[in-house]
């Protein structure tokens, strides 16, 4: 399982920095969680054509998590490359009520009609095979419609909670996770997300080998973060650049 970070801020501009955004690629199927504004560019650079991404996995939707779709749709039209195979949008509750407002805005600009479109609304504690690759989705703390995914390959698992706030039933569902892709966007205390503080209350709670952590809000100073986390918590860590691999 390849693991790339397209990006791991958020949305406010940074000059190396992209919105949080994840590509998983197991047995040549690549599958994109999150896409904010920029993203295509960073799926370019790393020598992947867009029309390679097979499916697209929503958390939530705010601006910087779903911002980068419409002008995805719009460049599978691109009459010297047009896109042939079929798209899967996978979202939570109101996905499809979602594309139908884009699709009422946009109109011809994104219209499918080299390829197939197909768009699945999934409900938290689903669990569903795309392309013979099991994954589950679970509530998280953040908005109303907010879902993670947990996905499995080989007996091992990785997991990408989006956006969310510290949850005292996340101990049952990521235990034995190889990975743990979540959120660390603020220094204070604010619903909705996390902090350093949930992150090592987090840590002591859950089985994880290793935790990403994204969604930095520019605020954070990462070396400062990285000193904290390396004195208080006892798992591995990482907090990726934008661009920067995993390999499990």
């Amino acid at each position: 399982m390849r693991i790339i970070f397209l990006g791991t801020g958020t949305g406010i501009p940074e000059k190396n920095n992209s919105p949080s955004s994840i590509l998983i690629e197991i047995n040549n199927r690549k599958l994109v969680f999150d896409f904010g504004e920029g993203l295509m560019k960073n799926i370019v650079r790393k020598n992947i054509s867009i029309n390679d991404i097979d499916a697209l996995f929503l958390t939530h939707f705010h601006v910087d998590h779903i911002s980068g779709i419409v002008p995805m749709l719009f460049a599978f039209r691109y009459p010297a490359d047009l896109r042939k195979k079929d798209f899967y949008i996978f979202g939570p509750e109101g996905t499809n009520v979602f594309f139908k407002k884009i699709s009422k805005i946009f109109k011809e600009q994104i219209k499918p009609e080299s390829y197939r479109l197909f768009i699945r609304e999934l409900k938290p504690g689903e669990t569903f095979y795309f392309k013979k690759i099991k994954i589950k989705t679970f509530k998280t703390e953040h908005r109303k419609e907010s879902i993670g995914y947990i996905i499995y390959e080989k007996g091992k698992k990785v997991i990408y909670t989006g956006d969310t706030d510290y949850d005292e039933n996340y101990k049952k569902i990521f235990k034995n996770a190889e990975l743990l892709i979540t959120e660390c966007s603020v220094p204070v205390d604010i619903k909705g997300h996390m902090n350093p503080d949930k992150i090592v209350k987090l840590c002591k709670n859950i089985d994880v080998k290793k935790i990403a952590l994204i969604h930095l809000y520019p605020v954070l100073n990462k070396n400062k973060l990285k000193k904290f986390f390396k004195k208080n918590l006892k798992i591995e860590f990482e907090i990726p650049s934008e661009l920067y691999e995993i390999i499990i």
